[in-house]
C-alpha cells in the first residue's frame, strides 16, 4: 500500500501566528493542508488504523502537501514520532516572544476553553488565576488528567531545548522561523517559508492579509501582572540568552 506522508509539518508554537500561516499555505494552489489544520497525530497512541487514515489526508496529486499541529514540539515523543514515519519531511517552527504567548495562551484558554465545542473535546476549564496557573503548570502537567498542551503556558515557550531535539533529529530538514519577522515583512517571511517547504520548487503568491488577525494571534485581553512577570523572568530570561547563542540573532525586543 502507497503512504502519502507530507512533505512538511509545522510543529510549533501555538499562539504564534500558526493559523494565519496555514490559511495563507492553503491559498496556494500548489499547496494543500486539510482543513482540519490540526491532525494532532504524533501526539497520541499511533495505530495502524489511525497512520492509514492520517496519510489518507496528503494524498493530493502534483501539490505540496502538509499540516501544522503546534503541540508537536512539546515533547520529545512526538518529534520523533515524526522522524520514524515522515523522515524525509521539512520540519519548520515559529517561535514569538514568550512573555507575549504565554500571556496570548492564558487568555484564550480562559476565554474558549469553557465554551461547549472545547468542552466536547475534553479540554479543561481555566479557572486559575494567570500567577496561579503558572505556579500549577508543572503538577497539572504531569498528573496525566489532560493532554500536557492545554495548560503548558511556561513549557510551550521553552523553546530551546524543543530547537535542539529538532535539529539533532531533522538536522537540515529543520527550520525555525520567528513571529516578529512574520509582522515586519510577510512578503519575505512567506518566500523563505515556501522555499523551504517545497525545496525551491515554489514560490509564494502573494495572495494573503496583510497582517494576521490579531483576534487570532492573541486572543489576549489582559496585561502581565507584576508578580506573573516576575516568575517568567526566572524562565525566559535565561531562555531569551540561549535562543541568541542557538539562532546567532538579537532578540533584545523580547527582554521585558
Amino acid at each position: 500500500m502507497i503512504l502519502f506522508k507530507p512533505h512538511f509539518i509545522g510543529v510549533g508554537s501555538a499562539k504564534s501566528g500558526t493559523t494565519y500561516i496555514a490559511d495563507a499555505l492553503a491559498s496556494q494552489k500548489n499547496i494543500y493542508i486539510p482543513k482540519e489544520k490540526e491532525l494532532h497525530f504524533f501526539d497520541h497512541k499511533i495505530s495502524f488504523k489511525r497512520l492509514i487514515k492520517y496519510n489518507l489526508n496528503f494524498c493530493s496529486k502534483n501539490k505540496v502537501n502538509g499540516e501544522i499541529t503546534p503541540s508537536y514540539c512539546l515533547r520529545d515523543e512526538y518529534l520523533s514520532n515524526i522522524k520514524k514515519f515522515c523522515p524525509s519531511s521539512k520540519i519548520f517552527m515559529i517561535i514569538r516572544n514568550p512573555y507575549e504567548r504565554t500571556l496570548s495562551h492564558y487568555c484564550h484558554a480562559v476565554n474558549h476553553f469553557g465554551k461547549s465545542r472545547f468542552q466536547k473535546l475534553g479540554y479543561p476549564i481555566e479557572s486559575l488565576s494567570l500567577h496561579d496557573a503558572l505556579i500549577s503548570e508543572i503538577r497539572r502537567s504531569t498528573n496525566g488528567e489532560f493532554h500536557p498542551r492545554h495548560q503548558s503556558y511556561i513549557a510551550k515557550s521553552l523553546y530551546s531545548d524543543q530547537i535542539l531535539s529538532a535539529i539533532r533529529l531533522f538536522n537540515t530538514n529543520f527550520r525555525v522561523f520567528v513571529f516578529d519577522d512574520l509582522i515586519a515583512g510577510p512578503n519575505s517571511f512567506f518566500d523563505e517559508l515556501v522555499d523551504f517547504i517545497s525545496d525551491g520548487k515554489l514560490s509564494y503568491n502573494q495572495n494573503y492579509p496583510e497582517k494576521p488577525n490579531s483576534r487570532k494571534n492573541s486572543q489576549t485581553n489582559r496585561s502581565l501582572d507584576a508578580h506573573s512577570k516576575n516568575l517568567l523572568d526566572h524562565y525566559f530570561l535565561p531562555e531569551i540568552d540561549k535562543l541568541e547563542s542557538l539562532l546567532c540573532r538579537s532578540f533584545n525586543t523580547w527582554r521585558p
